[in-house]
């Protein structure tokens, strides 16, 4: 059973579930549109995503973490802000973040408002909805700080890293999908590297209540030491079918 957190509103059921027709149609929208983020965010749901117990635990034996739940404390705006992410110093993780999402054509302001949307009418409490738009807004900054590019290898790795690391069952869910694909096409190499996550995940220190508004500033090489994150070694991407190959990150 989970703690009820001091202050907090009812709580939400937490546990692992998974929607199979529910997950199937929202794939179904997907394979039309490659690029629908919002089909995409409730697929994720639908394979177990909402299973944010373990992460609830884990912020409970982190004060740091447990402060910014208590507190309700915000990610940098910036996050959210191209413009915002470029007035950084060069070389520092906002800045690396600019150029990252620049070149793989992502807007965070429109990742994070089909996200919600996505997320919108949910049945859960104030305090889960937080924990897990937290963890959502999180995943791009993760793939800077890791060295993983946005492509098929990169992102079976990342959710991998972050399930080794947050704990929501969701992103254990979708790294075994990334798997089976690779396995279908023969790409045994590939699912090694997916297992590497979990490790890299495993080691580094907790980041969902990490102060991210001093991290941002500080030059990427040494966020990366403090936080105990190794940087992926430059490796040859599998694009997906729908974007143009991303290059190769080191």
């Amino acid at each position: 059973m989970l703690r009820q957190h001091a202050g907090s509103s009812k709580k939400p059921s937490w546990n692992f579930r998974l929607r199979p027709l529910e997950a199937l149609r929202e794939l179904g929208k997907i394979r039309r549109d490659p690029e629908d983020l919002v089909a995409i965010a409730r697929f994720f749901f639908s394979v177990g995503g909402h299973d944010d117990g373990t992460i609830y635990e884990r912020i409970c034996r982190v004060p740091e973490a447990r402060r910014v739940l208590d507190e309700r404390l915000p990610l940098p705006s910036a996050l959210t802000n191209l413009e915002a992410l470029r007035t950084y110093p060069e070389g520092s993780l906002a800045r690396c973040h600019a150029e990252d999402l620049e070149r793989n054509g992502l807007d965070p302001a429109q990742i994070d408002a089909d996200t919600r949307l996505a997320q919108a009418g949910l049945a859960v409490s104030a305090e889960h909805d937080f924990i897990r738009v937290r963890t959502r807004s999180l995943h791009d900054l993760l793939h800077t700080l890791t060295g993983y590019c946005v492509d098929m290898l990169g992102e079976g790795a990342i959710v991998a890293f972050t399930y080794s690391n947050f704990g929501n069952r969701g992103y254990r869910m979708l790294a075994w999908f990334n798997c089976a694909k690779h396995l279908v096409k023969g790409e045994l190499t590939a699912i090694s590297f997916v297992f590497d996550g979990f490790r890299r995940g495993r080691k580094a220190k907790f980041l969902w209540g990490c102060d991210w508004d001093a991290l941002l500033a500080l030059p990427l090489e040494d966020v990366r030491e403090q936080l105990g994150i190794e940087a992926v070694p430059p490796y040859d991407p599998i694009p997906f079918p729908h974007r143009v190959p991303v290059e190769v990150q080191g």
